[in-house]
């Protein structure tokens, strides 16, 4: 029965997590570095490195708060603007066909900075926004799956909230342990830098 405990406890974990995530959320200025703390100490779990998960996550939380809501916001103000654009452009007709192209190309490499700009962002958060950017640049082009995976599943769970409310108490930490755990296998090697130290433990 040790494994029907596990699983448990596993399943208790991450609805606490998601928990976290929702409340810090509420704020809404808090989201990206809410998001960030949530992919942050999904990891930790998965290492089994957090043993006190609410003390993690708020550790992570005030530690990202400042650099994760400057970037996140400009990822989130960039992605309206894109949708934007793509919307005008669309309405002109056949003739604004290769903008339309350009500016689905940029979609692609904005979304693709936006799937690994969280794990970016714990795991080196030392460093300074811009420099978290460009590290966040590189990684699509030398770990392509790590994206795909991201954005798969974080494009499933859109739409299983979308269709099901009530999954909200549940998708986005599953997304989290996704990205983290592609993060993990994929992306880790890559970068040097060591796991932040969060200031709540």
């Amino acid at each position: 029965m040790n494994w029907f405990g596990a699983l448990c406890r596993s399943i208790a974990d991450a609805l606490w997590l998601n928990v976290l995530w929702l409340v810090a959320s509420l704020t809404i200025i808090a989201l990206p570095a809410a998001t960030v703390a949530m992919v942050g100490t999904a990891a930790a779990i998965q290492r089994r490195e957090a043993p006190a998960i609410a003390r993690d996550f708020v550790g992570r939380l005030r530690a990202s708060l400042m650099t994760a809501t400057l970037l996140g916001w400009i990822w989130i103000a960039v992605s309206a603007l894109l949708t934007v654009d793509f919307m005008l452009v669309s309405s002109m007709g056949q003739l604004t066909t290769p903008v339309r192209v350009v500016l689905i190309l940029l979609g692609v490499a904005h979304l693709s900075l936006g799937a690994v700009l969280a794990s970016v962002i714990d795991r080196a958060n030392s460093h300074t926004p811009w420099a978290l950017v460009r590290i966040a640049a590189r990684i699509p082009a030398a770990r392509p799956g790590v994206v795909v995976q991201t954005l798969l599943a974080a494009a499933l769970g859109a739409a299983l909230v979308v269709a099901v409310p009530v999954t909200v108490l549940v998708v986005p930490v599953l997304v989290a342990h996704a990205a983290a755990l592609s993060w993990r296998l994929r992306v880790a090697p890559l970068i040097s830098s060591p796991e932040p130290a969060p200031t709540g433990r």
